[in-house]
């Protein structure tokens, strides 16, 4: 894939050893596609929407694929994989409580 974009293997080798790398280009994200981050309100909104999925659902992995379809309906930029799986297991305890 490097190869097909005009680049050598070792014009990466420095890439993303800056802290701001990841957020740069988050922001550029933003700008170009309209994408938010998973914060404020939206995060509420998609933590309740996940919620009441997980009754429905059956596994851990079901919920991500989920949360991951919904993130990109509403074009939020996914947050950190430990993040979703903790946010998914948290979504299908809460459910089984309240069945």
């Amino acid at each position: 894939m490097v190869a097909q974009l005009g680049l050598n293997p070792d014009d990466l080798i420095d890439y993303a050893h800056r802290t701001e790398t990841r957020r740069a280009h988050l922001i550029e994200l933003r700008s170009i596609y309209g994408y938010r981050m998973f914060s404020g309100r939206g995060a509420r909104d998609l933590k309740v929407w996940l919620e009441n999925e997980a009754e429905t659902g059956h596994s851990n992995k079901e919920s991500a694929q989920k949360f991951v379809e919904q993130c990109h309906r509403t074009q939020t930029i996914l947050p950190g994989v430990s993040f979703v799986e903790r946010l998914c297991a948290d979504a299908l305890v809460a459910a089984e409580r309240r069945i």
